[in-house]
């Protein structure tokens, strides 16, 4: 098992910055071949982070230790679901599905995934109930259900990416396909012209609600009802990988071309979007994800990148 320690001084200069704290790079020292691909987190636990060959771990994001090393698998996406005995881990990619023992850290059993699947990316699950259901975005083909009585669709398109937001599971793909799952029923549309990858819902800035997906060549998709859908591009040439909603805010990362410069994009309400670039040195991110406080994105030469808001971490409580 290896483990690594984030330089001493990192969690003051975090803290001494508060609120308005900056992204700061948290692993590794030197760049690594490879890349993270996706990152959660276990209620109350631990970060899990995958990616090519191997599976990471840290508590505190602080220091890092390797939960499992896989080669010749390529990990695309990690999930929690909620097992009798505890929270477990997911995680897929390829023809290969990874679940943890919740009882033992470090039990991991790999698998093959069912129905002859073998290009699967992103998973997503809903951890709360007991048993609760999985999405499996698997390129033609989207597996579903609980992990102990999984189904098969045929995807609208060849996706790649998954995610869940207050009941409603999303799926997303290439040439901007798009599917959710919601109350035991699937509905497809066309959300843009280019790749896309997550869906998310929240304010429209008129007082309402709608679906925002975001991908590349800048095209920012917008749907009041998840079937008829409007595409803009005020992104130019950046290229979303991943998009959430946290702290008031839709927040994308990923990378603007041809230069490879990382970038994040920010909008209050889907529509109007603004960039930065706030990760000095960084190439591609390709996911982030946002827990109690603390942004994570994670991407090329295994890089993990933080920024904490919480008021207690401003403080110096941790």
């Amino acid at each position: 098992m290896n483990t690594f320690l984030a330089p001493v001084g990192l969690s003051l200069l975090l803290c001494a910055s508060g609120v308005s704290a900056q992204w700061q790079k948290v692993y590794p020292q030197t760049p690594q071949s490879g890349r993270w691909a996706a990152v959660t987190k276990i209620p109350g636990g631990s970060w899990m982070i995958v990616g090519d060959g191997m599976v990471l771990r840290s508590s505190d994001l602080q220091s890092f230790e390797t939960a499992t090393i896989t080669p010749g698998i390529n990990w695309a996406g990690v999930a929690v679901a909620r097992r009798l005995t505890g929270y477990a881990v997911v995680f897929t990619g390829g023809s290969s599905i990874g679940i943890s023992d919740s009882n033992s850290p470090d039990g991991f059993a790999i698998g093959t995934l069912p129905f002859s699947a073998n290009s699967a990316g992103g998973i997503a699950c809903n951890n709360e109930p007991i048993g609760g259901s999985c999405v499996i975005a698997a390129g033609s083909q989207i597996i579903y259900g609980s992990l102990d009585t999984l189904a098969v669709r045929t995807a609208n398109i060849s996706n790649h990416s998954a995610n869940f937001q207050d009941g409603e599971f999303f799926i997303t793909g290439y040439g901007g396909g798009v599917s959710r799952w919601a109350g035991g029923l699937w509905t497809d549309a066309s959300a843009s012209f280019a790749d896309v990858y997550n869906v998310v819902r929240g304010p429209d800035g008129a007082g309402g609600q709608h679906y925002v997906t975001i991908g590349d060549a800048g095209a920012v998709g917008v749907s009041s009802d998840f079937q008829q859908w409007s595409t803009t591009q005020p992104l130019g040439l950046f290229y979303a990988k991943s998009v959430i909603r946290a702290e008031g805010r839709y927040v994308a990362v990923g990378a603007f071309l041809p230069i490879s410069v990382n970038q994040i994009a920010e909008s209050d309400d889907g529509v109007a979007w603004t960039t930065s670039d706030v990760f000095p040195g960084a190439t591609w991110l390709w996911d982030v994800q946002y827990f109690d406080g603390t942004y994570v994105a994670v991407g090329d030469n295994r890089e993990i990148w933080i920024k904490r808001t919480d008021a207690l971490f401003a403080n110096g409580f941790e």
